[in-house]
């Protein structure tokens, strides 16, 4: 949440807009919004189903005259609401479905103004993004989180701004008499000197200037990194005596993959028992599965044509010349294949009577015998 906190941070202190409506995905989510924001300066509230009617109302109507910017709402929380001042929507979580996009984002431009339209996508969201931009008919352009150069100009100018407005419609005299009197008790302090203390403690633990810091991602990675991917396999951890090929499938965190997609994808179209399909890694660009060295070719030509999240695997051996992936814009997941869809398939699975019989009796002589154990493929 904090990556995200803080692009939504660094838009709310450039863009000027009029009123805003946040959008998240669950009341928690609302609530902490909402305390984070109010936290960092700004005046926001949040609704949801668990805020009572009247109080709900009197948000509303704040937001309405202008003493709330800032709301945080739920989908089924928003609902009937029109407020003719909004002139940003954020889509700090995307929405379910293309419809309610719709919905959210049709709550600013009202009355002939204008309005604009923010939303925050992931990695692993860009299908329902392409589901949105095909349903409104309009690509969504992306946009550059202001840098620090802009952040800072902007705090600075606002800093400015204030103590013009302090000297010009406050009554300072109070602070006068006192600064007076510890510049008299202070003689060799310049003046310059206590304004710019007296600032610092205006300014409270919070630096008044940032700095643009590498965004890290997972625990050692940076986004966009590239990282090379070792060819060499895992054994497999109750048959290790098995000599095993590390395969690398065209699909990855991009295509929003789960590594129990390429597992039952193997199992079924190779016909192996799961128990023999190794380790899966899914990055950006790619994942490698483990399999055995063993696999028959026309077993890895069907493979290569299996289309798993709407793109073929195209399976090849992992070599030094494509084992560099792309790391960073989500997690790399990775995962023993036993640790997912733990059901077994084999070309036996769906014979009856003796036969099943003879195969729980042939299970029971295997787990005795394991270190003979090999895989069969369908050919």
């Amino acid at each position: 949440m904090a990556q995200k906190l803080d692009a939504l941070t660094r838009i709310l202190e450039v863009v000027s807009f009029d009123a805003m409506i946040v959008f998240a995905r669950t009341k928690t989510m609302t609530v902490e919004l909402e305390e984070k924001l109010s936290a960092r300066g700004f005046s926001a509230a949040a609704i949801n189903g668990d805020i009572a009617q009247n109080q709900r109302e009197r948000i509303i109507n704040n937001y309405k005259k202008g003493k709330i910017d800032i709301l945080i709402a739920t989908d089924v929380a928003a609902r009937g609401l029109d407020v003719q001042r909004i002139s940003h929507v954020v889509n700090y979580d995307i929405p379910q479905d293309a419809e309610t996009y719709v919905h959210r984002i049709g709550r600013t431009g009202r009355a002939g103004r204008e309005g604009e339209a923010i939303l925050f996508v992931s990695n692993r969201e860009r299908r329902m993004l392409s589901n949105i931009e095909r349903v409104t008919r309009q690509k969504i352009a992306p946009i550059e989180l202001p840098t620090a150069k802009i952040i800072n100009a902007k705090r600075i100018e606002t800093f400015k701004n204030n103590i013009s407005d302090t000297i010009n419609n406050q009554s300072l005299e109070v602070f006068e008499k006192l600064v007076t009197e510890f510049q008299a008790d202070n003689p060799e302090l310049e003046s310059i000197k206590v304004a710019a203390a007296l600032a610092f403690i205006a300014q409270g633990k919070e630096p008044l200037l940032i700095s643009d810091k590498p965004q890290s991602f997972g625990r050692t990675q940076k986004q966009g990194e590239e990282k090379t991917i070792s060819t060499e396999a895992s054994p497999l951890k109750d048959n290790p005596q098995i000599p095993m090929l590390r395969y690398r499938v065209d699909v990855g965190n991009s295509n929003s993959v789960k590594p129990g997609n390429i597992l039952g994808a193997v199992a079924n179209e190779a016909d192996i028992d799961s128990e023999f399909i190794g380790s899966i890694q899914i990055f950006d660009n790619f994942s490698t599965v483990d399999l055995p060295d063993e696999m028959p070719k026309e077993v890895l030509d069907m493979l290569q044509k299996t289309v798993v999240c709407g793109k073929r695997l195209n399976m090849s051996a992992l070599t030094d010349k494509n084992n560099k992936a792309t790391v960073g814009g989500s997690n790399a997941d990775s995962g023993d294949g036993r640790k997912f869809g733990r059901k077994k398939f084999s070309k036996d699975r769906n014979r009856k009577g003796g036969n099943s019989n003879r195969r729980r009796q042939g299970d029971g002589d295997e787990r005795n015998n394991r270190r003979n154990k090999k895989p069969k493929f369908s050919r």
